[in-house]
């Protein structure tokens, strides 16, 4: 019976964070706005990596079952997050609950579009990777191609980074799950199975690592 209101008032009493969407979804829910509007309403963060990166828990309590696994997803992403960024976390979900019962890699991504929207950025950037893949273009090609397509935060502050904090430049761009979705999909198309390669492959594309890594 969990669902997005107790996962919300979880977030109100136990949840410390206050940056980025984490901090608008505690504003929203303390001003009473109710999930799907304390993940949407002023949220420029809505398709930042923050909620993608808890799909492993409904996937390990949903193990071999995806449409609970992106049903759980759902209920927790739209707390803190949008749009893209509640698709990235229903997708990942659904991709690691059904990779306890099966193997095939390609399979397993099938399984999770089926649980997006055809048209939405993640479904894209999934797709990038597999034309990228068939068309026998370098992981680094693919690589661009998505940061070309779906630039993040983290680009536009290079050069910057020995500078204070005070320096850097404003950005408009908080496409953050987008890409690393696809970088942790690349991670899995191009490591062909070999672990080791797919972390390396993951880490190596950049961005907000430890998410793409660590999914």
């Amino acid at each position: 019976d969990v669902n997005a209101q107790i996962l919300s008032d979880y977030w109100v009493t136990y949840i410390t964070p206050h940056w980025d969407e984490y901090g608008i979804c505690q504003q929203n829910l303390k001003l009473g706005l109710v999930p799907p509007l304390s993940g949407s309403f002023m949220n420029a963060y809505e398709a930042s990596c923050g909620c993608f990166i808890r799909s492993e828990l409904w996937a390990c309590l949903c193990p071999g079952h995806p449409e609970l696994a992106a049903k759980y997803a759902y209920e927790d992403a739209i707390v803190d997050h949008a749009n893209e960024g509640v698709y990235s976390e229903i997708f990942t979900a659904a991709l690691q609950s059904a990779a306890f019962i099966e193997k095939d890699v390609n399979k397993l991504i099938e399984i999770a579009l089926s649980y997006v929207p055809e048209n939405c950025a993640i479904a894209d950037v999934t797709n990038i990777v597999l034309n990228g893949k068939k068309n026998g273009l370098d992981w680094k090609e693919v690589r661009k191609q998505i940061y070309t397509k779906y630039p993040d935060t983290f680009g536009d502050y290079r050069g910057f980074e020995d500078r204070p904090y005070e320096e850097w430049p404003e950005t408009s761009s908080y496409n953050n799950a987008i890409c690393n979705v696809g970088f942790t999909i690349l991670g899995i198309i191009y490591g062909e199975g070999d672990f080791g390669k797919t972390i390396c492959l993951c880490v190596n594309c950049g961005e907000d690592a430890d998410c793409s890594a660590a999914t």
